[in-house]
């Protein structure tokens, strides 16, 4: 693998912190790829990097808040200046792997699908901006020669969209740090964070309307334990989420550095997320990384790794049964931790690293 030249594409910026959880995965990947002797390129927003990353950066603009069309037009002007040289292009997104055609039809071209993008973009911009995605997905998942999904119910959903290009379609897993999540003593973690012996939860993510975060917020006002709300992240629906905690017991903590979340995860009793829609959060397989157990509604890959009263519990939009979960969570997490970590060690890198270079190996073929 050391002769191979790989490009991951992705529209984060790696010196910056930002709420989700592909920004996540594509580091994770990038330092993978490095570790295996991989000439690995990176190609997103903002930077620059850290010196101290094994990687290549290449910032596409400057602009580390960057929209998703301006990262589009910007991979244009990478192609069209001939920067890049690589056997191998990643994208995060169908669309982003657009502006590489026709220059790199004969690379192997691979994309991962976090979740369906098109109802966000339809909910976030109207029928015009989404039905010019989809002609980019199109084209996009027409050229691909691997199109990597992480949960099961996507790859359903591109199956019946693009039915003739199933042969491509491969199940594939995120990856997570285990070095870096992992099991610690809870006792200097909230000492860090200021907490106090009473009980806390925590949301980690975007605040979106997908995340469905008032429904959280109504089972907070239900729970005979009473824990502080830790939230952890930014968006759209900031100034909606904070006026309907008015008078609930919580902090928000805006958004938190990758490197802090381990010892977040450790300080509170358990991880909540009452999400609409998802694939395979990480923020789940953080928590269970650093053996806390996870309290969520029933969706994307979640009921694949949730196994109620083993490493947390699975509920439905109900805010009485969020409540009566995180209300058993609390009580019980401190028993649920072994199991917990043990849940999601086939999502470290070694074991997730290796897989994603084969489906480069067969793109290639």
């Amino acid at each position: 693998m050391t002769n191979l030249q790989v490009a991951v594409v992705a529209g984060i910026d790696p010196a910056r912190t930002r709420p989700g959880g592909t920004r996540s995965y594509v580091l994770g990947l990038v330092r993978y790829l490095a570790s295996a002797g991989v000439d690995v390129t990176l190609l997103g927003i903002g930077g620059p990097a850290s010196e101290s990353e094994p990687f290549r950066f290449m910032a596409t603009t400057a602009d580390y808040n960057a929209s998703s069309l301006t990262f589009h037009r910007s991979l244009r002007k990478i192609v069209r200046a001939r920067r890049l040289l690589t056997s191998v292009i990643h994208t995060q997104r169908p669309d982003d792997l657009v502006p590489f055609l026709p220059d790199f039809e004969e690379a192997g071209l691979v994309m991962t699908i976090h979740g369906d993008p098109l109802p966000g973009i339809r909910t976030r911009h109207g029928r015009v901006i989404s039905a010019a995605y989809r002609r980019l997905e199109r084209k996009g998942v027409g050229a691909a020669r691997r199109v990597l999904f992480v949960d099961p119910q996507s790859r359903d959903v591109f199956a019946r969209r693009y039915p003739r290009d199933v042969r491509k379609f491969v199940d594939s897993h995120v990856g997570i740090d285990l070095n870096l999540f992992r099991v610690e003593e809870p006792a200097a973690a909230r000492e860090s964070w200021e907490l106090d012996e009473r009980p806390h939860i925590l949301f980690a993510g975007r605040f979106e309307r997908e995340k469905n975060l008032s429904l959280l917020i109504r089972a907070l006002a239900l729970c005979e334990t009473r824990p502080t709300l830790l939230l952890a992240g930014a968006g759209s629906e900031s100034d909606e989420v904070r006026r309907q905690l008015d008078g609930s017991s919580h902090r928000i903590l805006g958004i938190v550095p990758h490197e802090r979340m381990p010892s977040l995860y450790t300080a509170v009793d358990a991880t909540v997320l009452p999400s609409t829609r998802e694939a395979m959060p990480l923020a789940c397989l953080e928590s269970l990384a650093c053996g806390k157990p996870v309290v969520a509604t029933r969706t994307g890959r979640l009921p694949e790794i949730i196994k109620s009263g083993r490493n947390g519990i699975l509920v439905s939009a109900d805010p009485v049964e969020l409540a009566h979960a995180i209300d058993r969570a609390i009580k019980d997490g401190p028993q649920m931790g072994r199991t917990c970590r043990e849940s999601v060690e086939r999502f470290g890198w070694d074991q997730v690293g290796p897989s994603v270079l084969r489906q480069y190996e067969e793109a290639l073929a």
